[in-house]
């Protein structure tokens, strides 16, 4: 029991890519060229709880910079372009 403890402790420490390049590099396999596009509900009626659409916007234009800064150890690990789109227009049941 005490040689299998240190094996099972060191199975539940790894982290990683859950698909390696085996056959050229040996690096994570990622998505490749990652774009998000979206278009935000516009004008007045385009509200977020409190906020206003420009704030809402404003909002997620901040969220996606995060998601675009994370990095480990000085590398990024999240490498995607985000596209916004014009707005869309108010948003109900009708449409």
């Amino acid at each position: 029991m005490r040689r299998l403890l240190p094996l099972f402790a060191t199975l539940l420490i790894g982290a990683g890519p859950i698909l390696v390049d085996t056959e050229e590099t040996g690096q994570g396999v990622g998505w490749g060229e990652a774009v998000v596009h979206f278009h935000a509900e516009s004008g007045e009626e385009g509200r977020l709880g409190r906020l206003s659409n420009d704030e809402a916007v404003a909002l997620i234009r901040l969220l996606f910079a995060e998601w675009q800064a994370v990095a480990w150890q000085g590398v990024t690990v999240s490498d995607f372009t985000v596209v916004e789109g014009e707005g869309i227009g108010s948003v109900d049941a009708a449409n």
